[in-house]
């Protein structure tokens, strides 16, 4: 969803912070083909990197890079998994001998069905001494829970590939609910130019999620 550039614009546009948004360019975004996953964390993520410009210095470039959970449920230990990617995309940079390092913003994308605050790293250290809570390491991230978008967040967006894409994240465990917005999604689908066979993706998904109940939706 998300690998279509102008898709993840209007994304990025509505949920990153102002702080965030009203620095960078997003006129410049595009998809790269980068991946800071290590062996081990591709078998808990999936990522796609994309990267943008600084408002007031065009020069230099920014990556912002979305993680999301192969599982869809909530893991006591993802930040520091978060983590582990972060510096693993910065030792890349090293290595490469980049210069002067790009920022790497992450963002976890979680669709899971369970309420989940992924916290920092200090939350995992509440049984030592605060004077020891200096050697952590800490650092920050976005924590995107489609769950809590309502529907009227996601058809507010009035984007026809990235609507139907978040509806049927949000009630990808809800057969009545999704059915009952099937219509918009089906209706937005049909608008949309098939461009990168996104309409072929998103009916192979909906129908992967919903196997058992295959006949019913169709």
């Amino acid at each position: 969803m998300l690998s279509d550039v102008d898709t993840a614009r209007t994304y990025l546009q509505a949920f990153l912070p102002d702080s965030i948004k009203s620095q960078i360019d997003l006129n410049t975004l595009r998809i790269t083909d980068n991946s800071f996953l290590t062996d081990e964390l591709s078998g808990q993520f999936a990522d796609l990197v994309l990267e943008c410009k600084l408002m007031v210095h065009q020069e230099v470039d920014v990556w912002i890079s979305f993680l999301y959970e192969h599982k869809s449920y909530p893991e006591k230990y993802s930040i520091i998994q978060v983590g582990q990617y972060v510096f693993a995309g910065y030792r890349k940079q090293v290595v490469s001998s980049k210069t002067p390092l790009k920022l790497i913003i992450p963002v976890l994308y979680y669709h899971g069905v369970e309420v989940w605050e992924p916290g920092k790293v200090s939350d995992l250290f509440t049984h030592i001494p605060e004077d020891f809570t200096k050697y952590l390491p800490e650092f920050d991230y976005l924590f995107q829970n489609i769950n809590l978008l309502s529907e009227s967040d996601i058809l507010n967006l009035d984007h026809n590939l990235l609507i139907p894409g978040l509806l049927m994240q949000k009630y990808y465990k809800d057969l009545v609910q999704l059915k009952k917005v099937l219509y918009t999604i089906f209706f937005r689908l049909s608008l949309v130019e098939n461009v990168g066979n996104y309409k072929r993706s998103y009916f192979v998904y909906l129908f992967d999620l919903f196997e058992v109940q295959k006949i019913e939706i169709m």
